[in-house]
């Protein structure tokens, strides 16, 4: 599942070639965004900051993570044409996984989406013990075998 608010990837064609995405999910404003990662998960969201009137992607951002919408296996990209340090600080504090300043090419995206999935892909296990709200994780280690994380002493 895919959802794209940035203008520039609206058509299926700029957001499936690259990523492989089999479903894309448009919205029109900051409503419909939250709206729709309510109903299902989203793999990627690729939300432009400025939408208009109503909410702005930073905010969207910030409820889909206080509402618990994003697993921490999804993917936000936050897009802006804005590149000044207040704004690009502003933004990092709600940790969007990737900040891209427009204009940006498709490969240049599709770079970005490579890295961060490899990312997030290398951190399942955390991943999966954090949607699930589980504060002592089991990692697999390098024999295969599962263990739980022991907290160090005195900690």
């Amino acid at each position: 599942m895919r959802l794209a608010l940035h203008p520039a990837c609206r058509t299926p064609q700029a957001v499936q070639l690259p990523f492989g995405a089999n479903k894309l999910t448009e919205v029109r404003n900051g409503d419909e965004a939250v709206d729709a990662m309510s109903k299902q998960t989203m793999q990627v969201v690729l939300c432009d900051y400025n939408l208009g009137d109503g909410k702005d992607g930073q905010q969207i951002l910030e409820e889909a993570k206080e509402r618990s919408l994003l697993p921490y296996s999804s993917i936000f990209i936050l897009v802006t044409a804005e590149n000044t340090s207040s704004m690009v600080m502003g933004a990092v504090e709600y940790q969007p996984d990737d900040y891209l300043v427009k204009p940006f090419t498709k490969a240049v995206l599709q770079v970005r989406l490579a890295k961060l999935q490899e990312r997030k892909q290398g951190l399942h296990d955390i991943a999966r013990a954090l949607d699930e709200k589980n504060t002592m994780p089991r990692l697999s280690c390098a024999t295969g075998k599962s263990r739980p994380v022991r907290k160090a002493p005195g900690i």
